[in-house]
């Protein structure tokens, strides 16, 4: 009998304890402090050491030294302490950029010899071209903070052109004072001509009908749950033309032009992180070009108390190590949130408490056997 009073004094110690420990109201934890962007586009290029293009849009954009201002596209940035909401959003429509600039030309790209009255010269274009770039990053409640960003009916080129200025010099008219059976004569002389020769050394094309992307964390029962999600992912082509050896900067005997319909490679919906295998990602790799489907990047796990979430629904790369005649960093329909928060609380799930419940009860049930048992035992004797 004493033992199945302080059997039953166990079994309530437990319970009371698993009900005092359960946390009074775990649904009151919140993010501390959260940040986040978003962008259609995210580019910088340069060509050849010089920059050609920068650009943050919505926000600001840098084409050729130009800086073109865009009144509606406040950059979609966010951050907050002490867990105050925000929610900022920028928009720019209708958007068309170009410029050019001279570069430095190498001497690998001038004809060899020198050749008297031809010049040459290395230029820089770059256009760009979009209906709708929109962004926007917001932190409710304490325990969401989502960011997006997306672009519609985007062109990009990016392009090196090499121009070849031929000029003959002119002649000046001659006169013969003549003689005594040839009269005097002028020969006319002869005007200066100049020749251009315009030779596209190297081309980038993208091109696509729509590109988003949202990247978001979440704090469910005190953890931090980031998810990254691919919008849109529409008619996406890449073209790429090259009459230059990107690693040693020579001229190749013929251009090499590809044509990528990436969409049909990777379907609407790429899988995360997708990068082009075969001939096509053999061509890439020598051109020095990194190409990534859905990039996602998460840091988030149930032992952080702070973490980042990232996706681009495109990110190009055109290594400058390797190609030396161009650098840029492309992302389109790019989304960055980052949260942190003061301690993550150890909260069983809803399965633990189950499992607990039915513990509780095999220790009763347990106790009531040995006690039929004993009563058994007892009346046998």
């Amino acid at each position: 009998m004493i033992r199945s009073k302080h059997l039953y004094l166990t079994l309530a110690t437990t319970a009371a304890a698993l009900l005092t420990g359960l946390p009074a109201a775990h649904a009151a934890a919140t993010i501390d402090a959260a940040s986040g962007n978003g962008a259609g586009l995210v580019l910088s290029a340069t060509l050849l050491g010089t920059t050609v293009a920068t650009a943050s849009l919505p926000g600001s954009v840098n084409i050729l030294g130009n800086t073109a201002s865009i009144a509606a596209g406040t950059a979609a940035v966010g951050s907050t302490v002490n867990g105050t909401p925000y929610n900022v959003s920028g928009s720019v429509a209708n958007l068309n950029l170009t410029g050019t600039t001279t570069l430095a030309a190498p001497a690998r790209l001038r004809p060899l010899p020198p050749r008297p009255f031809v010049s040459t010269a290395i230029s820089a274009t770059t256009a760009l071209s979009a209906s709708v770039l929109d962004a926007d990053t917001s932190f409710s409640n304490g325990t969401l903070v989502k960011s997006y960003g997306g672009v519609s009916d985007l062109k990009l080129g990016v392009g090196v052109t090499s121009t070849t200025t031929t000029t003959i010099p002119g002649t000046p008219p001659i006169t013969f004072p003549g003689g005594p059976f040839l009269p005097p004569f002028t020969m006319p002389g002869m005007p200066e001509t100049t020749s251009v020769v315009k030779t596209p050394l190297f081309s980038l094309g993208l091109t696509a009908d729509a590109l988003q992307s949202t990247s978001q964390i979440s704090m469910i029962n005190g953890l931090l749950y980031g998810t990254n999600t691919l919008n849109s992912f529409a008619n996406v082509s890449l073209n790429l033309s090259s009459l230059v050896s990107l690693t040693s900067l020579s001229l190749l005997g013929s251009s090499l032009s590809h044509s990528i319909n990436l969409s049909a490679i990777a379907g609407a919906t790429p899988t995360a992180n997708t990068m082009l295998g075969g001939d096509t990602g053999s061509l890439l790799a020598r051109l020095g070009i990194m190409l990534t489907l859905n990039e996602q990047f998460n840091t988030c796990t149930s032992l952080l108390t702070s973490c980042s979430v990232e996706t681009n629904a495109l990110h190009l790369i055109i290594d400058p190590a390797i190609a030396g005649l161009a650098a840029v960093d492309l992302k389109l329909g790019h989304s960055y949130a980052a949260a942190t928060t003061s301690a993550i609380s150890a909260v069983p799930e809803p399965e633990t408490y189950a499992m607990m419940g039915l513990g509780l009860v095999a220790v009763m049930l347990g106790a009531r056997r040995q006690r039929s048992r004993a009563s058994v035992a007892s009346r046998l004797q």
